[in-house]
């Protein structure tokens, strides 16, 4: 079944329905040490910027991240 989903996916592409080429879901980033009172920011491909003050937990972080991704 997966299978038949990449092969439909690949005869879309090339017939052009869908796009050849997807954007890169990850990039390179510089980590630091962050204390509680540490500002940092986080700039995404798209131009957004996303600021905090201090630790974040990753659910709350991911659910920031994944919705101004979408943002254009």
């Amino acid at each position: 079944m997966v299978r038949e989903l990449y092969d439909a996916k690949k005869i879309l592409v090339r017939k052009g329905v869908l796009p050849r080429a997807q954007k890169k879901r990850f990039q390179r980033v510089q980590t630091a040490t962050v204390s509680a009172d540490t500002k940092w920011r986080i700039q995404l491909p798209n131009g957004v910027s996303v600021e905090c003050c201090g630790a974040v937990d990753g659910g709350s972080l991911s659910a920031i991240l994944n919705t101004v991704a979408r943002l254009e």
